[in-house]
């Protein structure tokens, strides 16, 4: 158990339109305590195998959700400080995550800008295109992108700005991904498994992403820019989803569910409870029947996840789904392709410039002696 979604709140600033979140909570509108988001580390500890990481870099990975998770910013400080605390005692790695909508940021600025750069919390924006597809569903956008830009000044690193890619707003794609370009360094655009998408649709994406592929190969000669799905593509290794395995979410209240999206399904605490971080994991959920057809499939764009598979196609990938996948990965791949080795070469004729500069200060050393 090395990956976590952490739940620090119920409570949301927005009310998106596709929000799955927002019936089940309103009723629910809760924060997690300090105690018990304590806890939720301490679990992870004592659960986590040693050797086995996260990432290169990572031996468990925490990614602070809700709700916004930064409307209970008292807590969350504090839990952020307490992962790196114990990370030498314990001889542990935290990557920490903050996922937001950047609607509000905690005030004072300065102090939530300090902890996120002391402790190195990782940032992803939710974003949802330019401002006509963000303004349909969300709304806010011009408070966001502000706040969004005070974050990437503040930090002088780059963060994620995430798309939900949907029918309504596949044709602003590209205009979407400009100006998320323009916010950041890394942009990741994820279809949506729910809604349905017709072969129109999809024609539709296709043409948005051929799009997208002409500025984004010229773009990545100008600055360093990093696009999901282009990378995806033409990344050998498959990353079908770890939910109930090696990730767990955990609620306010100190419920282990697979992923945060199970406690929303129907009797959930009967049906996908795990267990909770006080007495422990009870029942592992096993998914393999879900993702048998994910196996042998060779599109590596698409990131299975069982939660909607069974909420809507009784736990099978909707057919729609992995047809636009399939036809987005094949109009962008001989693209990516050609951006990945102008990249490589980039990083390969860089390396030998360092070497010839350093052998140049070295026979001037010689010359001078």
């Amino acid at each position: 158990m090395n990956s976590c979604y952490l739940m620090m709140t119920n409570r949301c600033n927005m009310n998106c339109s596709y929000c799955y979140e927002r019936e089940f909570f309103k009723d629910n509108l809760k924060d997690i305590s300090e105690e018990t988001a304590k806890r939720a580390v301490d679990f992870l500890v004592e659960n986590h195998k040693p050797g086995v990481k996260a990432r290169p870099n990572e031996d468990i990975n925490i990614c602070y959700f809700g709700g916004e998770p930064t409307l209970n910013w008292e807590v969350l400080k504090k839990n952020i400080a307490y992962c790196r605390s114990i990370e030498a005692e314990k001889k542990i790695k935290f990557g920490l995550y903050l996922l937001t909508n950047a609607k509000d940021l905690p005030q004072p600025e300065e102090e939530f800008f300090r902890v996120l750069r002391d402790h190195s919390v990782k940032m992803q924006v939710s974003l949802d295109g330019c401002k006509e597809a963000h303004d349909s569903t969300r709304g806010h956008f011009d408070a966001i992108v502000k706040n969004t830009r005070k974050i990437t000044e503040a930090l002088n690193r780059h963060i994620i700005v995430r798309m939900t890619v949907t029918p309504a707003n596949v044709r602003h794609a590209f205009r979407s991904f400009r100006a998320m370009a323009d916010l950041s360094c890394t942009v990741n655009m994820v279809p949506i498994v729910e809604e349905e998408w017709t072969e129109e649709l999809i024609e539709v994406a296709k043409g948005e992403f051929k799009k997208i592929m002409n500025y984004y190969q010229k773009l990545s000669r100008m600055k360093p820019v990093r696009f999901n799905i282009a990378e995806n593509c033409v990344n050998p290794a498959f990353r079908h989803c770890q939910v109930g395995s090696s990730m767990v979410s955990i609620t306010v209240d100190g419920i282990v569910y697979p992923c945060h999206r199970f406690q929303f399904h129907a009797e959930p605490e009967k049906n996908w409870k795990m267990g909770d971080i006080f007495n422990g994991i009870e029942r592992y959920p096993n998914f393999n029947g879900i993702f048998a057809k994910c196996y042998s499939c060779e599109t590596n764009i698409c990131h299975p996840c069982p939660s909607a598979f069974i909420l809507k196609n009784g736990g099978r990938a909707p057919e729609y789904y992995c047809r636009w996948n399939r036809e987005i990965e094949g109009c962008v791949r001989t693209q990516a392709l050609e951006v990945r080795r102008y990249n490589e070469n980039e990083v390969l004729t860089r390396k030998i410039d360092l070497m010839l500069e350093g052998l140049g200060e070295i026979q001037k050393c010689v010359k001078e002696q």
